[in-house]
């Protein structure tokens, strides 16, 4: 995975609240499937795009305007299509997620933990003076716990998978202890799996966080593998990007 590149990048609207300045209210992955390039992000997040403007937020942030969006709201998950001319603005900084990189095995016998990488609305919003935007990841490190989470009535095992999320007990990317989190903004956040043992270390895109189920202490995913395929199953659904 090339280190000048994100798998995603967060999504900015206006925030009623400041005074019309811009703050990120999600965050979106990318995908290449069948040659085209598409924004995923969950559904409940995306209703921000029936209401107002919305911009992938780089240095010079890109509108959505024109561009359709298909939702699969039972599994909360929206997909957009994208222009040539977004494409050609956002694959400098943009890892496209492809089958690849869902299915990369891990080594051997290996210690595991996931990873969780979005873009918290605190972190991400437009300075009142200058009107500039600041662009700070988040990421948090947690075991996968969907043995014992599952079965739900929510959710499926086949399609999602459950994390731990202790409030009193939180990992940061360096696997030190560190204090509760604003999660506002991560939806739609980028989930890997690690992988590493004495020899070697690797790593597969697992999903995009969907929310939480406080009552289980749990963070929810949903499998990217799912999300490809649903994407190549409705494909010829998607609005054409505008030009």
């Amino acid at each position: 995975m090339e280190n000048d590149k994100s798998f995603c990048l967060p999504l900015m609207s206006i925030d009623e609240e400041r005074n019309q300045l811009w703050s990120c209210f999600a965050t979106a992955t990318f995908a290449d499937v069948c040659g085209s390039f598409f924004l995923v992000s969950p559904a409940h997040a995306l209703v921000e795009m029936n209401q107002k403007p919305v911009y992938v937020a780089i240095d010079e942030p890109i509108t959505l305007a024109g561009h359709g969006i298909i939702k699969n709201e039972a599994m909360d998950v929206a997909a957009i299509k994208l222009s040539n001319s977004t494409v050609d603005k956002i694959k400098g900084i943009v890892l496209f997620v492809t089958p690849e990189f869902v299915h990369n095995h891990p080594p051997g016998e290996s210690e595991q933990r996931s990873e969780v990488l979005g873009f918290p609305s605190n972190r991400n919003t437009m300075k009142t003076r200058t009107h500039r935007v600041g662009k700070s990841a988040l990421r948090y490190t947690a075991n996968d716990i969907s043995e014992s989470f599952f079965p739900d009535d929510e959710y499926m095992k086949e399609f999602h998978f459950a994390l731990e999320y202790d409030e009193k007990n939180l990992l940061d990317e360096d696997l030190n202890s560190t204090q509760p989190r604003k999660m506002h903004g991560v939806s739609g956040g980028l989930i890997s799996e690690l992988f590493w043992n004495d020899v070697h270390i690797s790593g597969r895109i697992q999903g995009i966080l969907l929310g939480s189920k406080k009552a289980k202490k749990a963070l929810i995913g949903l499998r990217y593998e799912y999300i490809l395929a649903w994407i190549e199953k409705n494909f010829d659904a998607f609005p054409e990007a505008p030009h």
